[in-house]
């Protein structure tokens, strides 16, 4: 079973798949061509068909840079392993000097064509489900929380509370801003209209001692 590291990740937004996920492409891309003038991004499936509403092509061209960047969209054709496909092409002048094929598999990893391993995983547990886990927490004597430090390291929990720190400033800015959500399609932000109405509601008064709960409507 994969480690924590896996499942939480933290990267732009508004989705793992059609964000993080190509933008992790992009940057690994940049490294193996730093002397490309040119690059090419086709998108196929459903990275092309919402990926501009995902905000896809903004990542990809902020992650490469100053470079020019040309995007090709193909909603209507999907690369055969994932509907989230997408290729990369490096150029200097009329030269190819690179390409990558690969899918955006979801939760922000990426898998090159062919290849079966997602990139980034990292399997450090020895049980495959919850039932084998908690069978051996019993067996052991040790909490949930002990097991994930023997097989992860002590240096997980810092890792979680990044994760927590950011979770919790990600929900207080969306929170405490308004306006309109980054994006083509120019939908409001209502985090915190809604905040603002919860907080003029007026909780619901305790019973009175001795009053009988409030009756339910009979079903015929």
């Amino acid at each position: 079973m994969d480690s924590l590291r896996s499942f939480f990740k933290i990267g732009n937004g508004p989705s793992s798949s059609h964000t993080m996920g190509p933008q992790k492409a992009a940057a690994a891309f940049l490294i193996n061509n730093p002397g490309a003038d040119l690059f090419k991004v086709s998108l196929y499936g459903s990275l092309a068909a919402t990926g501009k509403g995902h905000l896809t092509d903004q990542v990809i061209r902020e992650t490469l840079g100053e470079k020019p960047v040309e995007f090709l969209w193909f909603p209507e054709e999907e690369m055969p392993e994932h509907p989230n496909g997408l290729k990369l092409e490096a150029w200097q002048g009329d030269t190819l000097l690179g390409t990558w094929e690969g899918y955006s598999v979801g939760g922000g990893s990426i898998r090159s064509s062919g290849d079966s391993r997602v990139e980034g995983s990292l399997s450090v547990y020895p049980h495959d489900n919850m039932r084998e886990i908690l069978k051996f927490c019993n067996k052991k004597g040790i909490t949930l929380w002990e097991y994930v430090s023997l097989h992860e390291g002590d240096d997980i929990r810092e890792f979680l509370k990044e994760v927590l720190d950011r979770m919790m400033a990600t929900m207080e800015e969306g929170l405490e801003t308004e306006g309109v959500l980054p994006g083509r399609l120019g939908l409001s932000r209502k985090a915190s209209m809604y905040h603002k109405r919860a907080g003029m509601m007026k909780s619901p008064s305790p019973p009175r001692p001795g009053s009988s709960p409030m009756p339910w409507p009979c079903l015929k």
